[in-house]
């Protein structure tokens, strides 16, 4: 009774703290997550580390009403995404504000946003086009970056797994005088492993289907009021795909 009693007691707590989250992508404007008119779910620095996804398809899957399959390793080209039965075409993708789209194929290459780089995701599920325009009937996922926040100071993060597996991290950033900034690298190499059995195709060349993403992101902004800021924020990643290199 006890332990039922003391859940019913954080419940309300809980659920509050996550309904006051101020969310931007449903309105364009900050706003709290309970006063959001759309669907809207926001994914936490927290709820990012927590859930050990290396790519943001992987984090997504999680996520009611998203669908993308992706057949191989990291970095393997996944089929078009779709939020809530809509088209890739009819599903904007954004990182910090601006649009991402391939329009040559009108699809985003979801499998090269590595989450090394990823602050906080929101997700809007339903028809903005009144916001976005078309492409967001569908809805939108929109990425931010990693921003400054507390004393400056420098931080870094090394993980290493099987097939040869490694991910770094470096970093420095905070606020300082108004003024807040961030500069973030990543680098992830896998071996990763051969789409080919030999047990099936013997006659076929088994080799390893390996991954190579370096990424960096720069931001900067200054605070001009209690609800003004002028700044900017910068990310580039560059990937390859292809067999192991030593």
């Amino acid at each position: 009774m006890f332990r039922a009693a003391l859940v019913l007691a954080l419940m309300p707590g809980f659920v509050f703290a996550q309904q006051d989250a101020i969310v931007v992508t449903a309105s364009r404007t900050q706003q709290r997550l309970r006063d959001a008119i759309p669907h809207t779910t926001v994914l936490t620095e927290k709820e990012i580390r927590d859930s050990q996804a290396v790519d943001l398809p992987t984090l997504l899957r999680s996520e009611a009403g998203f669908e993308m399959a992706q057949t191989g390793g990291t970095g393997a080209v996944p089929s078009p995404l779709s939020l809530r039965g809509n088209s890739s075409a009819r599903t904007l993708v954004l990182i910090d504000g601006v649009r991402i789209e391939d329009s040559g194929v009108g699809s985003t290459a979801l499998q090269h946003l590595m989450l090394d780089q990823i602050e906080r995701v929101e997700i809007v599920r339903g028809n903005v086009s009144s916001l976005y325009g078309s492409n967001a009937v569908g809805g939108v996922i929109q990425v931010f970056t990693k921003r400054g926040k507390g004393e400056p100071k420098p931080y870094a993060q090394v993980m290493a797994g099987s097939r040869n597996t490694s991910d770094l991290q470096a970093g420095y950033g905070g606020e300082a005088g108004g003024t807040s900034f961030n500069l973030s690298v990543s680098r992830l190499d896998t071996q990763g492993f051969s789409a080919i059995d030999p047990a099936q195709a013997p006659l076929a060349n088994p080799d390893p289907d390996g991954y190579r993403n370096g990424s960096v992101s720069l931001s900067a902004a200054r605070r001009l009021s209690a609800a003004h800021e002028i700044g900017f924020a910068a990310f580039n990643t560059e990937a390859i795909s292809t067999g192991w290199w030593p």
